[in-house]
């Protein structure tokens, strides 16, 4: 299948990475643009041969999930198909597969492993009350998140339960490892069948492996109809027998004989998680999905030579009478009860000197691991000949990376040898991540980036004259900077070029020329330009002005302004002026101003044929002068005014006529 990284499906779904992918399809983590979030995109395998009823419940599979909605199995948002890609848009879940889990730590407590089991078997009842079974419940399709909560995914082959559900065309599809018995013989498949699928996960949980293995998918689909498995705390005493046997009641061969719901399973998880030496429990006695031809009756006679058949017996007796004589079937029947007898000796015996084995082993006092390393903790214990049965790994801030945080049994408990008891909690310190690039970037584009390394970002706009409008100008912390996960990254996106603000000019009473003037020197502009009539005011003068003289505006900004334009009238004929009249009028200095310092003298005149106040004598004089004379024409009557060192001094009038 060609990398789909980098295209969109949908017009919507970015495809991010790849995160995962089987013999069916493969899984891309993408981003939703439309909605701004991370979903998990699964996508149909088209590199191999698909027949058209593949695909069809390919499709199924978003039809039928997509119905559920419950918080331990996975949602399903949409479903669709670009030319020969067809997909299944689901929910993005951090974190591992419950298969990752149980790898790591070999094998889960057993309490850790109910916890699970009772999250898986509510997401059935759900699914199940539904009408929709799972038919591929393994440990690869469980998920489990950073909250240790568990989802159900991957209804590949999911159909809704009816009295016509069996497997189709004779081909068993699923996982040979988890898969029932009824689901190996390709006959009808129900809820029990994902019960029977569920114990597996549960067996393999709690042991580290899956109860029956082989080297071919049908030698694994022959041990579930054939055989019995070993039951659970006979591989690890510190399972209690009641978590035993709800495995065993999970896994047996008859569908009549297991839980005949998801309810009646959960109901017993949950009493043994409170009590688990107070319940009894009733009747009780590994791979990628496969597709595979269904195990037939042929197949179980090459295999007379297995002990014990549990399912489809009688049938097989049936065809045996009809092939050899009642002597042969007699001479089976007694080789089959030696060799049950030889089963049940060797179980009695395993128990027996299990039993005096364990009781023999030395007791030692549990060392102080806390505070030492990992590798530190692995030698002391291996000295002690004590055995890890769990590790896990936690992220701290106070415990260094790769030292021990937590041990159980504490210090200085007695314990066995030789007993996988030891459970370990590891400092994987903080968890660090490089800081990307994202400088120039758009703002979608930064957000992407540091989504996909699990930052978080702050976004102030800053003014750039280089980068452009909605790209990233830049970035505190700098890229390749080491930082938790987590972090806030500022982003400073470009608003464009700073904004420069100037004051507008005063233009009022000013002329156009001189106006254009100032708006020129504030780095403004003249804008629209319009006129009006005022009679008491200079033509050409302006007015008013747009924008209020004082006002901050940015640079470049167009002030318009009013003009006056004042109507030309004719002018009228002068009326004749009266002649004037030339008086002497003399003016007493003696005692005017200071002695021995100079003053000055002004003299105006009103009326007498003057428009307004006119100044007819000006001059700097001293006492010394005593009287100086003044000639004044004029005609009419007048007011003469005497100011001396612009103090009004005396006034008279006079007449000319």
């Amino acid at each position: 299948m060609d990398n789909l990284v980098g295209q969109v499906l949908g017009g919507r779904y970015e495809i991010l990475e790849k995160i995962g992918g089987g013999g069916m399809a493969v899984v891309y983590k993408a981003r939703c643009k439309l909605l701004n979030r991370f979903v998990a995109i699964k996508v149909l395998r088209n590199d191999i041969e698909m027949s058209d009823d593949f695909i069809k419940r390919f499709k199924v599979e978003a039809q039928a999930a997509g119905s559920l909605s419950h918080p331990n199995i996975v949602s399903i948002y949409d479903v669709g198909n670009e030319g020969d890609i067809n997909y299944i848009v689901m929910e993005y879940v951090e974190g591992y597969t419950l298969k990752d889990v149980i790898t790591k730590s070999d094998r889960l407590t057993w309490r850790a492993a109910v916890k699970f089991a009772t999250q898986i078997c509510a997401g059935l009842e759900h699914a199940h009350k539904n009408h929709i079974i799972h038919r591929d419940i393994k440990s690869q399709n469980i998920l489990v998140n950073s909250d240790l909560t568990a989802k159900i995914t991957d209804f590949g082959i999911a159909r809704a339960a009816s009295n016509s559900t069996i497997t189709l065309a004779g081909s068993t599809i699923g996982s040979v490892h988890y898969f029932s018995p009824e689901q190996a013989k390709g006959q009808h498949t129900d809820e029990k069948s994902d019960i029977y699928s569920l114990g597996v996960v549960m067996y393999e949980m709690l042991t580290g492996r899956v109860p029956f293995d082989a080297d071919t998918p049908v030698s694994v689909a022959l041990k579930q109809i054939q055989e019995l498995p070993i039951p659970p705390v006979q591989i690890d005493s510190e399972i209690p027998t009641a978590v035993s046997d709800i495995v065993l009641k999970a896994l047996q061969k008859e569908p009549r004989l297991r839980y005949q719901s998801a309810t009646e399973m959960l109901k017993d998880l949950y009493a043994v998680l409170e009590n688990p030496n107070n319940i009894v429990i009733s009747e009780a006695n590994m791979g990628a999905t496969t597709v595979m031809n269904s195990v037939n009756e042929n197949m179980i006679n090459e295999r007379v030579n297995k002990p014990v058949v549990v399912e489809g017996g009688e049938k097989v007796r049936k065809k045996k009478r009809r092939r050899a004589s009642g002597l042969v079937n007699l001479i089976a029947v007694l080789v089959s009860l030696f060799i049950t007898m030889l089963v049940v000796f060797g179980l009695v015996y395993f128990l027996v000197t299990g039993v005096a084995n364990n009781s023999a082993k030395k007791e030692v006092e549990m060392p102080n691991l806390t505070g030492g390393t990992y590798q530190e903790a692995i030698a002391t214990l291996t000295d002690m000949n004590l055995l890890v049965k769990q590790i896990e790994y936690k992220e701290s801030d106070t415990v260094a990376k790769n030292y021990v945080m937590y041990q159980y049994p504490q210090y200085g408990i007695k314990v066995k040898e030789n007993v996988k008891i030891v459970e370990l909690i590891i400092s994987s310190g903080i968890s660090e991540v490089t800081v990307p690039n994202v400088v120039q970037y758009t703002l979608a584009e930064a957000k992407t980036k540091l989504d996909s390394h699990e930052l978080r970002y702050t976004v102030t706009e800053e003014s750039s004259e280089s980068i452009p409008v909605g790209c990233v100008v830049r970035q505190v912390p700098v890229a390749n900077m080491k930082v938790e996960v987590g972090q806030v990254i500022e982003l400073y996106v470009s608003s464009g070029p700073a904004t420069i603000m100037t004051t507008v000019p005063n233009l009022v009473e000013k002329t156009v020329a001189e106006a254009n003037k100032l708006l020129e020197v504030a780095n403004l502009s003249a804008g629209e330009v319009t006129y009006d009539t005022n009679n008491s005011k200079s033509n050409g003068i302006i007015l008013s002005q747009k924008i209020v003289a004082g006002t901050s505006v940015e640079e470049g900004t167009q002030i318009g302004y009013v003009v006056n334009k004042v109507t030309q009238t004719a002018t009228p004929t002068p009326t004749p002026t009266p002649s004037k009249v030339t008086l002497p009028i003399y003016i007493a200095l003696a005692n005017k101003g200071v002695a021995g310092s100079p003053f000055e003298v002004r003299v105006e005149i009103s009326g007498g044929g003057y428009v307004g106040k006119q100044v007819i004598y000006k001059n700097t004089h001293t006492r010394e002068d005593e009287e100086i004379l003044v000639n004044v024409s004029g005609n009419g009557r007048a007011m003469l005014e005497i100011y001396i060192n612009g103090v009004r001094d005396s006034a008279q009038e006079i007449k000319f006529n």
